[in-house]
């Protein structure tokens, strides 16, 4: 089945990241594709290819604000247990597509997900800085799968840029605490399951992207990674008036 969701999440902070995300996506993803984005609440109108959900932990404890400091965990499970597809294509809203994605690819790299559902997670860009500690695991439909041990680096672990999920076996090590400590407290628990790994494609950028903020930052855009300027001109119009765009 081709991947034709993209699940994304955020608080409402961060919700003026959305705009560019939906328009990158609508440009370079080559297809359909609904953006499915999960926040604590919204104001004003969205783009027309999302549909917003509350957050399945926020409406069952009839809150309106989701706690990334205290609840990032819990409410990530949460919008796992709501899904049904076994593999998820999953983002922050600051991971922008900046070319045009490998569908094919991606699409290829979904079944194989879906065929060992002992893979947590897999990574759709380029893993720098890793050689040391990858090894090969097979050649799945042209592409290298790697992988490496969580306790040799992070990419073994849980991390939140950009990738696809495979939904029963990330609760299976998902921990409830802020955005960071969920990575580090998947990564351990990772660690104690060596049963259990994170992939990426050898020498291949199947989603090319510009990420976008830095998290201590919420109210610059950082659009250096953004290609073309022509889509910099549309980013920065998309932009409120207390976001700055950051061209360095």
């Amino acid at each position: 089945m081709p991947v034709d969701k993209l699940i994304c999440m955020a608080s409402h902070d961060f919700q003026w990241q959305l705009y560019p995300l939906a328009w990158m996506l609508w440009k370079y993803w080559g297809r359909p594709i609904q953006i499915i984005y999960y926040c604590d609440w919204v104001e004003g109108q969205l783009p027309p290819n999302v549909e917003w959900r509350q957050v399945p932990l926020m409406r069952e404890r009839d809150e309106k604000h989701w706690s990334w400091q205290h609840d990032f965990g819990d409410g990530f499970a949460s919008i796992l247990r709501e899904l049904e597809d076994p593999v998820l294509l999953v983002s922050m809203l600051d991971y922008w597509l900046v070319r045009p994605a490998l569908l094919d690819r991606i699409d290829s790299l979904a079944q194989y997900m879906e065929a060992h559902p002992n893979v947590v997670r897999s990574a759709l860009g380029k893993i720098p800085g890793v050689d040391q500690w990858a090894r090969l695991i097979e050649t799945w439909e042209g592409m290298d799968i790697m992988t490496c041990r969580a306790v040799d680096n992070f990419n073994g672990g849980v991390m939140f840029n950009v990738g696809l999920f495979n939904r029963e076996t990330t609760l299976q090590v998902i921990k409830n605490t802020c955005v960071l400590d969920s990575e580090i407290m998947g990564w351990h628990e990772m660690q104690r399951r060596p049963d259990l790994m994170s992939v990426w494609v050898r020498d291949m950028d199947l989603y090319p992207y510009a990420h976008a903020t830095v998290r201590t930052a919420r109210d610059q855009a950082y659009i250096r990674d953004v290609v073309r300027e022509e889509d910099r001109q549309v980013i920065r119009a998309l932009l409120p008036p207390h976001v700055r765009s950051r061209e360095m």
